[in-house]
């Protein structure tokens, strides 16, 4: 799971701006592999040194079967905060 996220997460850091605030909605609870706010920033200070994101994990979801179908769409709720939605599609929609 956690490959997953990043791999999808990773997609859309690029079109992300400095110094955004950004929290992270739909992400599974799974006993596996739990990511925490500290993971993604970690994360991003590594694969992108010198950035000045923040990070929140908000709500997460309960029953997700098909972990490398995640995706991740970006949505704007401010300047500079993004709110980024983990979603799993069924039968490939959304």
């Amino acid at each position: 799971m956690t490959q997953a996220f990043f791999t999808a997460f990773n997609k859309q850091v690029p079109q992300l701006p400095q110094g955004a605030e950004l929290t992270i909605v739909g992400l599974p609870s799974l006993d596996d592999s739990y990511i925490l706010d500290y993971t993604v920033k970690s994360w991003l200070d590594l694969h992108y040194p010198g950035n000045e994101m923040s990070v929140t994990i908000g709500d997460r979801v309960a029953g997700v079967e098909c972990i490398e179908c995640m995706q991740i769409e970006v949505v704007n709720t401010g300047d500079t905060s993004f709110e980024l939605w983990v979603g799993f599609p069924v039968d490939g929609k959304q």
